[in-house]
């Protein structure tokens, strides 16, 4: 069985569709250190697909609160996915700093009152990107 989804997980997706999706994810959860894809170098070999000539793409880092609004806790998401955030500020509007968090772990936002609040991120290669987050019991 295992060199049957093995065949199909080896596909090209273009041309396996969602069976490839399956297989794929049948077999990491028994052989998760075995699993290496190239879908690019697949898909080439099958003729369904050519090498891409865009060049120095770059995805630009951008962060969001989410659940925005909350009451409770709140994750603050780099969209980009590469850059991670390894300090966080929460500061009022009034640019007041409230508390500084090491880490990316949701933001406990229990005792603060209603209003708005920025939280102010550095990444790890210390880029500040900023977000706003809304507190509403």
């Amino acid at each position: 069985m295992k060199y049957s989804l093995q065949s199909i997980a080896q596909q090209c997706p273009f041309s396996g569709g969602r069976s490839v999706y399956i297989a794929r994810a049948i077999l990491h959860e028994y052989f998760p250190e075995e699993m290496v894809y190239n879908d690019e170098d697949i898909c080439m070999a099958e003729g369904l697909m050519r090498k891409s000539i865009v060049k120095n793409t770059k995805v630009k880092d951008k962060i969001y609160a989410a659940p925005n609004p909350s009451s409770s806790f709140v994750n603050i998401i780099n969209a980009n996915g590469t850059n991670f955030i390894v300090r966080i500020d929460l500061l009022t509007l009034e640019s007041k700093m409230l508390f500084t968090q090491n880490n990316s772990l949701p933001i406990n936002i229990m005792e603060l009152n209603d209003g708005v609040y920025f939280a102010r991120c550095v990444t790890m290669d210390g880029k500040v990107l900023t977000s706003k987050i809304i507190v509403q019991k």
